[in-house]
């Protein structure tokens, strides 16, 4: 009897069907005024907020436990909310969208307790201002704008439709991830030679940036920098910057111009996809690789130098470029990616160097 038991525990384990008992901090949920939130068993956090919501403030506790943190979609949308109030409790506002289109929010205290903030969850508020309290550690703010505790960073600008031009501070070195993101009134910003780093979506979505020069101090930019700047048309990318990061310009419509000097030696993949006013584009001898996508849907492109330097053209690379005529590639080239020149339908002379010993498939489906 006591083998059947003990085969019968064994058989039980492995098949999962012990139930443990419940946990003695079981998450529950609750409302506190216009908020709702989730009880950790020891800490408190708020999750939700009614949209139609004018003035909020947090506790600092509810059920007698600490809140310590604002979640992901928090106040989404709550396009009615003028004014918050953050208790020093909390020490994390992280997750996507937290305060996203709270476009009546002016301004919001920052407490002491702070010590992490998410990229770009300030998107589409337009008209705010942050003040840090002197305390915080991590965080402070220059003329609303909010940056890290040295104003090395600049974390987050949120107050584009009532000031539509900004010149970043001189000392600043990094445009942290989603800095700007969304932000439709911004026409002008001038980033100053101090700046290295340019984050992913520093400028994702900003639709009314009409200009853009990147100073040859950025070595490094990441996907997505400026996708959809939908009327951005001209670019100056001065010497010294190293790469054309991913999707970097992709979907910006307006473009008409772009400067690329010889420092640059790589243009990833998609980073002018979409581009549909460019014309004409000069690749420097410094680039040995046009990546996936790079130059896909420049339907208005007619004109494209592929210098000596290039040893490879990635997959789809020129893929909808409709009105380009004619291509010569450099005899430096090895290798032609799948679908490379697909629909490019005015295409009526290509030189293809004996250097090459790769082609893709559909490299030249021209229909």
């Amino acid at each position: 009897m006591k083998k059947f038991l003990s085969l019968a525990l064994t058989l039980a384990l492995i098949s999962g069907i012990i139930f443990a008992p419940p946990a003695a901090n079981a998450e529950t949920y609750g409302k506190y005024g216009d908020l709702s939130y989730t009880n950790y068993g020891d800490y408190i956090k708020i999750t939700d907020c009614s949209e139609s919501a004018v003035s909020i403030d947090i506790p600092a506790e509810i059920e007698n436990l600490p809140v310590t943190s604002i979640g992901s979609r928090t106040f989404y949308g709550c396009d009615k909310l003028t004014n918050i109030n953050i208790p020093n409790n909390v020490t994390t506002i992280y997750g996507s969208g937290t305060f996203e289109d709270c476009k009546s929010l002016t301004e919001i205290n920052i407490p002491s307790s702070v010590t992490k903030i998410a990229g770009g969850i300030f998107s589409g508020c337009g008209s705010l201002n942050f003040s840090v309290s002197p305390q915080n550690n991590d965080y402070s703010s220059i003329d609303g704008v909010l940056f890290n505790k040295d104003q090395t960073k600049i974390i987050a600008y949120a107050k584009d439709l009532i000031q539509s031009e900004y010149v970043i501070p001189s000392g600043v070195t990094s445009i942290e991830h989603s800095a700007f993101l969304n932000c439709i009134g911004l026409t002008n910003v001038t980033i100053p030679d101090s700046v290295t780093t340019i984050k992913q979506e520093a400028f994702l979505d900003c639709t009314g940036l009409t200009s853009a020069t990147i100073p040859g101090s950025v070595t490094g930019v990441s996907y997505d920098a400026f996708r959809n700047c939908s009327n951005l048309t001209n670019v100056t990318i001065q010497d010294g910057a190293k790469r054309i990061g991913q999707n970097m310009f992709s979907g910006c419509s307006s473009l008409t111009s772009v400067n690329i000097p010889d420092s640059v030696t790589s243009i990833s993949g998609g980073a002018f996809s979409g581009c549909s006013s460019l014309t004409s584009m000069n690749i420097p001898d410094s680039v040995t690789s046009i990546g996936v996508g790079a130059f896909s849907d420049c339907s208005s492109l007619t004109y494209i130098n592929i210098p000596r330097s290039v040893t490879s053209i990635g997959n789809g690379a020129f893929s909808y470029c409709r009105n380009l005529p004619d291509v010569k590639i450099s005899d430096n080239v090895t290798s032609i990616g799948d679908g490379a020149f697909c629909y490019c339908s005015s295409l009526t002379s290509i030189n293809i160097p004996d250097s090459v010993t790769s082609i893709g498939e559909e490299s030249f489906a021209c229909v």
